[in-house]
């Protein structure tokens, strides 16, 4: 089973320090979500609010271990993935 970037944030499975939320339009740069120490000081997500309680979630995934090698799909590899998670107040994540 492949996590995407939704997932990973709302299981707290990545460093928040990864997870970029955007409050202003620019551009922005991120490497993908299986990089563990390229580039620290770029995110792996950029999370945008679209309205109370829903995002959407910008990521990319690479093939670089041999788990993602063997499993990650190959139209994934080194592409914008763009999602949506909506979030009530029954299933936040607690702060």
């Amino acid at each position: 089973m492949e996590f995407n970037a939704p997932n990973l944030v709302y299981l707290r499975w990545l460093d928040q320090s990864t997870i970029h939320k955007v409050t202003e339009s620019g551009q922005y740069a991120l490497v993908p979500l299986e990089y563990s120490s390229v580039a620290d000081e770029l995110p792996k997500v950029l999370e945008i609010p679209i309205s109370n309680g829903n995002h959407i979630y910008l990521s990319t995934r690479d093939s670089i271990g041999p788990y993602d090698s063997k499993y990650l799909g190959a139209k994934y590899i080194k592409t914008l993935s763009i999602h949506t998670r909506t979030l009530d107040s029954r299933n936040r994540p607690k702060k």
